[in-house]
């Protein structure tokens, strides 16, 4: 789970593997949105001042992005940070069990 902490701490755009970030500031200079992309599907949207994300597969119903949403699922609530929308697809998302 390295990279998942390189992509959290980038300050723009930032690929690793078939993993990327994309870093929206607002006004003031502070990280207001993370966007994490699996390929490039956004997959995974991040909240940081208010310690929220929001986790979706966008119809793509493939092991792999399951995969990815757990382990991004994983490592927020690990940080604290409460999953607050989640929309997955598909004969994938039930191997999932998210609290």
């Amino acid at each position: 789970m390295h990279f998942y902490e390189t992509l959290f701490q980038a300050k723009n755009h930032r690929k690793c593997g078939n993993h990327s970030v994309k870093v929206n500031y607002n006004e003031l200079g502070k990280k207001q949105e993370l966007i994490f992309y699996h390929y490039k599907t956004p997959i995974c949207f991040v909240y940081p001042r208010q310690k929220l994300f929001i986790l979706t597969d966008r119809g793509y119903n493939t092991s792999s992005t399951h995969k990815a949403i757990g382990n991004y699922y994983r490592y927020f609530t690990s940080m604290n940070y409460k999953l607050v929308g989640l929309c997955i697809y598909g004969t994938y998302a039930n191997r999932f069990k998210f609290n």
